[in-house]
């Protein structure tokens, strides 16, 4: 009877996390459409609302199946007396099927959030300006482009950069189930551990193994965010620090009308200097000698969430009107043992309107255009807790709304860590059920994230070469 009670509440459960599947994709398709001021239902539309559907039945149906795993592991392995029976193995079937179902939902899912992470358009502003005059009067000095070289290199290594090592996760996990024996305690017996050679049960085995990938997890996260990037180095943060020495700033488009802001802005008069300036300057900010260097006087926020006007959108896409493209040209050269050698130059006409891009935006950014007005603010606190883009409809006014937290790192594998973490654990269980054999598990979601890593890297350098205009050579 009391197994019977058990799977009454489970099928309640089941009909709740429905209703909140539901719900949270339409949520989901709502903040997406207020961001990117959309109102007709088109091919776009379709592929992303398949995507958020997937996202949601993941999230929501691996708690449940999670979490009902886990309340059965307490049931049954904390009772002295039995009173309290697993559900035969025929009566597993809806169980393999959520699972399978829940993996393949995030596989699709992460599938999804590589390609956008990795097609985002990215510009770096430059806002150096060329200093005196060179040798003939008529001729200024040029401003160096490897500060830019420079930047986007830094932002290429950040794209694979986590707080989580699956390496560690799963060695660790290895030796806990196998090298020292955890895994009998996911056998059918109540309060003890199990002998070998006893099959173990399949809920069982999914709680176990599952909970230690968590508790695994939430402790390296941990250990990053209160001692490592407080005290040692936080990457991503270094790489905004970077942008203010560097006189360069970032947008970073997420999707076509919402984006990232970097404010890069030197609070000196030129970057481009030798090391002795470099560090008359660096000493000048540490005396607190200048200004701040946020986008605001007296402001140290760098960081921004962006909502484009339409109009500063197709304003942005018409300068380029498709010249923007793969760097063209003939191959490479090779040396004589045949590895490439050289690089390939941009087309030159892309170049010249990158230039004016540069122009355009660093006048967008300090609010020197009439047509294009731009609105500065702090995030409303239901802004904050929902996520909730502002309303522009047809308003020619951007808005820049200051995130301090940094959701920047959305678009770095570092800002997905519970996805990830979530598909090694569902990609662990489904191959654990399948096989129930940990090597092959462990080695199965070895496999599936290095996977995304290398499609991370691979698709965001390409990607970045391609919008900068910098050969993908000298992005090492």
């Amino acid at each position: 009877m009391e197994l019977d009670e058990t799977l009454r509440v489970i099928t309640i459960v089941f009909v709740i996390a429905l209703v909140l599947w539901g719900l949270g994709w339409l949520m989901q398709m709502y903040l997406w459409m207020r961001r990117n001021q959309r109102q007709q239902i088109d091919g776009t539309f379709l592929f992303k609302a398949a995507s958020q559907l997937c996202r949601v039945f993941s999230d929501v149906f691996f708690w449940y199946i999670f979490g009902g795993c886990g309340w059965m592991y307490m049931l049954f392995k904390n009772q002295d007396e039995v009173f309290v029976m697993m559900p035969p193995d025929s009566a597993l079937h809806p169980f393999r099927a959520i699972l399978c179902c829940a993996f393949g939902a995030k596989c699709l899912h992460v599938a999804d959030m590589v390609w956008s992470q990795a097609h985002h358009d990215v510009f770096f502003v430059d806002w150096e300006q060329p200093r005196g005059q060179a040798g003939d009067e008529k001729q200024p000095t040029q401003v160096s482009v490897w500060r830019s070289v420079f930047a986007a290199n830094e932002w290429v290594k950040l794209q694979t950069s986590r707080a989580v090592h699956v390496e560690f996760n799963l060695l660790f996990l290895l030796f806990l189930l196998r090298g020292m024996d955890q895994e009998l305690y996911a056998t059918e017996i109540p309060n003890d551990i199990g002998s070998p050679g006893i099959t173990p049960n399949p809920l069982l085995r999914f709680a176990l193994s599952s909970f230690m990938l968590l508790v695994m997890s939430l402790c390296q996260w941990l250990f990053r965010w209160a001692i490592w990037d407080r005290f040692v180095e936080d990457r991503v943060w270094q790489f905004v620090d970077l942008l203010a020495v560097t006189n360069i700033s970032c947008f970073l488009m997420e999707e076509k009308y919402y984006g990232h802001y970097l404010h890069g802005r030197s609070v000196h008069s030129h970057s481009d200097s030798d090391m002795l300036d470099f560090n008359r300057n660096l000493k000048r900010e540490q005396d607190q000698l200048c200004a701040k260097r946020g986008l605001q006087d007296n402001s140290d926020v760098q960081t921004f969430n962006i909502f484009l006007s339409s109009a500063v959108r197709e304003r942005y896409e018409s300068i380029y009107d498709g010249s923007r493209s793969r760097l063209p040209g003939p191959k490479r050269g090779v040396d004589d043992k045949g590895r490439p050698r050289g690089f390939r130059a941009g087309p030159e006409e892309a170049l010249v309107r990158q230039k004016e891009v540069n122009t355009f935006l660093s006048s967008f950014v300090s609010n020197n255009l009439e047509q294009h007005k731009l609105e500065i603010r702090h995030k409303e606190y239901y802004e904050r807790l929902l996520g909730l883009p502002p309303e522009l409809g047809y308003s020619r006014k951007s808005v820049f709304l200051e995130d301090p937290a940094g959701r920047f790192k959305e678009m770095l594998l570092a800002g997905r860590e519970y996805d990830l973490v979530v598909l090694s654990v569902l990609t662990y269980g489904t191959f654990d059920m399948f096989f129930e054999d940990t090597f092959i598990a462990i080695f199965a979601t070895y496999l599936v994230d290095l996977a995304v890593r290398f499609a991370r890297r691979d698709l965001a350098k390409k990607n970045i070469a391609a919008k900068t205009l910098i050969d993908d050579r000298l992005l090492l």
